[in-house]
């Protein structure tokens, strides 16, 4: 059976804040449900909320350098082995001088499948 899980949370604007709180909800509904394979559901700016808009635009700069969001989302999808659909997170236009929030999906194996 595929379980479907939204997440619920306060997101605010430290990236490192946010994700240890995604995990802890993470570990804790896969203690509560195991045997089932999940989707789990993040809402919007799960990643970062409250911020200045040019704090979303220097997170999108970096993400667009490093991928460190993308990379850290995927462990998780991969560390639980679920499909996660990470609500949205800044990425940068191709000017590079502006961003958008996309939704990420990954897979239980860490792969962006969707955006």
């Amino acid at each position: 059976m595929i379980k479907l899980s939204a997440i619920q949370l306060c997101s605010v604007p430290d990236v490192d804040e946010n994700l240890q709180l995604i995990e802890q909800y993470i570990n804790e509904l896969l203690q509560i449900d195991t045997g089932n394979k999940h989707i789990i559901l993040l809402p919007e700016c799960c990643l970062f909320f409250g911020g200045k808009e040019t704090d979303q635009l220097i997170l999108a700069q970096k993400v667009n350098n490093n991928n460190r969001l993308i990379n850290l989302l995927s462990h998780l999808a991969k560390k639980y082995q679920v499909t996660l659909v990470a609500g949205t997170i800044p990425l940068l236009t191709d000017c590079g001088e502006k961003f958008f929030n996309a939704s990420c999906v990954f897979s239980p194996k860490g792969e962006l499948i969707g955006r």
